[in-house]
């Protein structure tokens, strides 16, 4: 999860660096998009109906690599958008 927050945050830096400021809604879509992903990764939690002992079968595995990688993409896009700069109007 770190590694999926500097990551994100080296994004956004690079984004505004490069593309410039960012308009408020776009980054209000990125936000949605991270927090979407993140709550999405939370229905992928499956519990005791495919818990085994062991914990090692192909379900259980499939089931935390789906989790750990909403997680870590939705954690990025929000960090993104939370580290590219916005446009600001007037002056």
């Amino acid at each position: 999860m770190l590694a999926a927050a500097v990551a994100g945050y080296l994004l956004g830096l690079g984004l505004g660096n490069s593309l410039g400021c960012s308009t408020p809604k776009l980054i209000a879509w990125l936000q949605i998009a991270g927090t979407s992903l993140l709550l999405w990764g939370t229905l992928f939690v499956r519990g005791w109906d495919i818990q085994t002992y062991g914990g090692v079968t192909l379900t259980e595995r499939v089931n935390q690599w789906l989790y750990r990688t909403l997680y870590c993409v939705g954690t990025a896009i929000l960090v993104s958008s939370l580290s590219w700069s916005q446009c600001t109007s007037g002056g």
